[in-house]
């Protein structure tokens, strides 16, 4: 049961991951480098190769529900 329960929690977290994506129209490069990881490490998330780490999930999470932080990070890092 709890490997049910964290396939859900990281297929959401994927589903996040690219909704985050296309809300702020990024290329993947943009959101590697908005979360300080490299391109193959958020491919991997995003294909499901690897677990999104909680403390990404939460990251996508704030982004989504809060588009002033992100755009203040995003101004941060370009």
């Amino acid at each position: 049961m709890k490997k049910e329960i964290k396939d859900k929690e990281n297929e959401d977290a994927r589903r996040k991951l690219r909704e985050l994506k296309e809300k702020y129209e990024l290329t993947w490069p943009e959101v590697a480098k908005i979360f300080g990881r490299g391109l193959g490490a958020i491919k991997s998330w995003y294909q499901g190769q690897n677990d999104i780490p909680k403390p990404y999930q939460m990251l996508i999470k704030t982004y989504l529900d809060n588009p002033q932080v992100f755009k203040k990070q995003k101004d941060i890092i370009s």
